[in-house]
């Protein structure tokens, strides 16, 4: 499975998503979902910190735009490195608030 996170300027929040997709992917999952997250030129660097945490982690991947592209642009590019069988778009303010929640849509999805 592939979770697509389209991102702009929103260290902490996505920072906080992404935390807990780690916790839940870590030594479980991480050979069977990526997630890509596509930085679209947010100013002074802001997503310094979650490309930091991206290179801790074989699943995690960051890309960032030299210049802004925009909200739909980032989102399709974002969705086109995607190799997963199944795509999930996550904003970059959005996070899994219970902490079982991947393994029981990995489970799921695995069961049809």
């Amino acid at each position: 499975m592939s979770i697509a996170i389209p991102a702009y300027d929103r260290p902490s929040e996505l920072l906080h998503g992404l935390e807990r997709f780690v916790q839940q992917i870590e030594s479980r999952f991480d050979e069977e979902i990526e997630i890509r997250v596509s930085d679209d030129c947010s100013p002074n660097d802001s997503l310094a910190e979650v490309r930091e945490l991206c290179e801790g982690h074989s699943f995690l991947h960051f890309r960032r735009y030299e210049e802004n592209i925009g909200l739909e642009r980032n989102l399709i590019q974002c969705t086109e490195e995607c190799c997963g069988e199944y795509l999930w778009i996550f904003g970059d303010d959005d996070f899994l608030e219970k902490a079982d929640a991947l393994e029981t849509i990995v489970d799921h999805l695995k069961t049809g």
